[in-house]
């Protein structure tokens, strides 16, 4: 009813959803054991509200209707909004990646090889374990490209980069290891 009174005060169209964290009840199991892994937890430590409720399920189109019988038109306007996101077939266990901006001349794969090897110049060259650090890399990258993860990795570097300058406290500390991964300090 609240979100009904929103949708009428700002004057969007009413759509019939619900939040669905697994296709059907017998996978809530695994999402509170999912839930307590993210959580560092147990499940018997888990609270209320940390788990969707075991009905936060993907629902049929007649269980939709029997859920929004009083609400005719947002189930039209649900109708008519996954109409309008066209013919989308999505292979259920196989990942889609965004596609992620590189230079003009670059695929992911060589933004991310170009990226690394300049770290690797910055972090080793001349160095005595440089050799091995080469032969290290060149192992990843060659795994990072036929997993197909390049978009992935250079996804979470630009994530990363936007957190540096979003929320930069000016707090530095002379440690090796973050200094030579780039990773931030802490906050």
């Amino acid at each position: 009813r609240q979100l009904e009174a929103v949708a009428c005060a700002i004057g969007v169209p009413l759509v019939a959803s619900n939040d669905s964290y697994f296709l059907d009840r017998d996978d809530a199991s695994t999402h509170e054991i999912l839930t307590a892994i993210g959580l560092n937890s147990t499940v018997s430590r888990l609270r209320p509200g940390e788990c969707a409720p075991p009905d936060a399920t993907f629902r049929s189109a007649s269980q939709m209707q029997q859920v929004f019988d009083t609400h005719p038109a947002a189930l039209a306007n649900s109708v008519r909004l996954a109409e309008e996101c066209g013919d989308i077939q999505l292979e259920l266990g196989k990942w889609i990646m965004p596609r992620v901006e590189v230079p003009a001349g670059h695929t992911p794969e060589s933004h991310l090889a170009e990226l690394a090897w300049a770290g690797y110049e910055r972090n080793y060259g001349g160095k005595p374990e440089a050799r091995r650090a080469r032969q290290i890399q060149q192992m990843e990258l060659e795994t990072i490209e036929k997993l197909g993860y390049p978009s992935y990795f250079l996804i979470v570097k630009e994530i990363r980069d936007w957190a540096n300058k979003r929320f930069a406290t000016g707090y530095r500390t002379p440690q090796i290891a973050p200094f030579c991964g780039e990773v931030p300090p802490p906050v």
